[in-house]
């Protein structure tokens, strides 16, 4: 299980694209399959078949065969990515998944818990990422979820401000 955290705009959806669209060639002559979990909508299907086509151009091959192995599933709030959690194993088991991506991991969470039940959240987030780990242990693969970064610099971390005397 690998972690990719990074502020917005960083290329994080690209890379987890990349490393899909890489799984999807790599494993195709044992009908591997990737499950994406595209929990803010920045999976964007053109550019994933170009990814593919770039990728396949050296051997000659069509994009769309391996593309259509490719599960993209978009739970639009906390309650529906906790169910598609709950049910992960069994589309993993019917795709034959060696890689699932969850592009973000934190967002459905962010947009459900307030700032007031922050060690629910936590907890939830914790629960789900010990599901992932445990199913990557069990059914040998990959698991790359991505966390956004949203730092806010404490009183301290800040510059001193100038003062005119």
């Amino acid at each position: 299980m690998t972690e990719l955290v990074g502020p917005a705009g960083v290329g994080k959806t690209e890379l987890c694209m990349t490393v899909a669209a890489q799984a999807l060639i790599d494993g195709h002559e044992h009908g591997a399959g990737v499950i994406y979990l595209d929990t803010e909508g920045s999976f964007r299907p053109s550019r994933f078949a170009e990814l593919l086509q770039r990728a396949l151009l050296h051997e000659g091959r069509s994009a769309d065969p391996l593309a259509a192995k490719c599960a993209v599933l978009r739970p639009t709030s906390w309650e529906a990515f906790a169910a598609l959690v709950g049910r992960i194993e069994d589309t993993l088991l019917r795709r034959e998944a060696r890689l699932i991506v969850i592009d973000s991991i934190a967002a459905p969470a962010r947009a459900h818990f307030t700032r007031a039940n922050l060690f629910e959240r936590q907890e939830a987030l914790h629960t789900q990422a010990a599901l992932f780990k445990s199913l990557a242990d069990a059914h040998r693969l990959v698991v790359l979820v991505t966390n956004q970064a949203r730092a806010r610099p404490s009183r301290a971390a800040r510059p001193p401000r100038c003062h005119r005397a």
